[in-house]
């Protein structure tokens, strides 16, 4: 019996040295980090695929999705149901679109664009997914994503409005066979916006930023790119510290942001960002650092 007890205790050993080198998160924070929800699709609407032939190089289907009430969206990838390859050796893009406030039918304005290659293009779970060049932040709202369409797609039957063909400005319903939704799926990130949190707070700077509220303060217009980009890391490096452990650290990074952030009077050299949801954002970090450093 006690010839095998050291081969019995040295997993034990190594499991408690394993925990003893982890941070210890504190009560609070670790309520905190789970409010944070980490989703990998946001919204897929890949069932009840029909089969169709569509091919229009150079314009965009598009069908709309919805964020929730409350939340903010961060999307990192798209996903297609195209069982055709890509247009080989083309520059191709997917774009976001607002609803248009005069109709319901066809998307609004241009939110976002990502170009891509179709080397890039990497084949998931049945899908053709994308990965965005940059993600693109949405608040609670109805948009639409617009693929450009070249080859065979696959198509859910209509679930919500119907998919539209176009271009910006120039969309029109695709009702040629019968209402069709566009089989696609989003991948990112969301957070609930009723309790303050790092990821709810980088979704509304770069939605603050896609939006135009939110642009960088420098000398020139470099200048202020760099330094709006600057401050946007001093808010991820906050949100990498805070699961650490790294509680003071955390609230410094915060604390430094938020000086940079033109709230309210004069503009001066040291704000990196200024804008018509510059005062927003300054109080959204103020807001989380009393959540999170007091």
């Amino acid at each position: 019996m006690f010839r095998h007890l050291r081969f019995q205790l040295l997993p034990l050993l190594l499991v408690l040295l394993a925990a003893c080198s982890q941070p210890v998160v504190p009560a609070k924070q670790s309520e905190l980090l789970q409010s944070q929800a980490v989703i990998a699709a946001l919204h897929d609407q890949t069932d009840n695929r029909v089969f169709d032939q569509l091919a229009y190089p150079g314009s965009y289907f598009a069908d709309d999705f919805v964020v929730p009430a409350g939340e903010a969206w961060v999307i990192d990838e798209v996903g297609i149901v195209n069982p055709a390859q890509f247009h080989t050796g083309s520059t191709q893009s997917v774009a976001f679109f607002a609803s248009d406030p005069g109709t319901t039918a066809v998307p609004g304005a241009l939110v976002a664009r990502s170009t891509f290659q179709a080397a890039e293009v990497v084949a998931r779970d049945g899908l053709q997914v994308v990965a965005l060049a940059e993600p693109v932040a949405l608040e609670a709202g109805t948009y639409w994503v617009g693929f450009e369409a070249y080859g065979v797609y696959l198509r859910t039957a209509a679930i919500g409005k119907v998919a539209v063909v176009g271009s910006e400005g120039a969309f029109s319903p695709l009702t040629y066979l019968e209402p069709y939704d566009l089989a696609f799926a989003l991948f990112g990130t969301t957070a609930d916006l009723a309790t303050p949190t790092f990821d709810g707070l980088l979704a509304a700077f770069d939605a603050f930023v896609t939006e135009g509220g939110l642009v960088g303060s420098g000398p020139n217009e470099r200048s202020g790119s760099k330094r709006l980009h600057a401050l946007r890391n001093m808010l991820s490096d906050a949100g990498a510290l805070y699961p650490q452990g790294l509680l003071e650290e955390a609230c410094a990074q915060l604390s430094e942001a938020g000086a940079h952030v033109h709230g309210d009077g004069a503009l001066l050299r040291s704000h990196f960002a200024t804008g018509a949801s510059a005062a927003e954002l300054s109080a959204l970090i103020v807001e989380l650092s009393e959540v999170v450093c007091e």
